[in-house]
């Protein structure tokens, strides 16, 4: 465990991000190391990937639907559409639900 070799007055440690704080016994001054996680991504992070994995995969899954797939006419989906639409959701906060259309466009919700 790496330690920082100075320590500081317990009033000026709410500004460090990513780091754990240990306080001494009588909480006068406070170290700082590096923060230790055993994953690169919190819950919430995680939680977002995975979101994003499963959309990447519905969307491919639109690159085997044929014309007609849906039974009243639906369109084949646009290869340069699907990737655009990929693109799309990688850069959100937050992911979409994601629907195909019969007329060739991807919905997002």
């Amino acid at each position: 465990m790496v330690h920082f070799s100075n320590t500081l007055s317990s009033n000026t440690y709410k500004s460090f991000d990513k780091k754990t704080l240990l306080y001494d016994g009588n909480n006068s001054h406070v170290q700082i190391q590096p923060f230790v996680s055993s994953t690169r991504f919190n819950n919430s992070e995680r939680f977002i990937l995975e979101q994003l994995k499963s959309n990447k995969r519905k969307l491919q899954s639109f690159k085997q639907l044929d014309s007609n797939w849906n039974n009243y006419q639906g369109e084949k989906f646009n290869i340069a559409l699907i990737e655009k639409v990929e693109k799309i959701i990688s850069d959100l906060e937050f992911q979409p639900k994601i629907f195909p259309t019969g007329r060739g466009s991807i919905q997002l919700e």
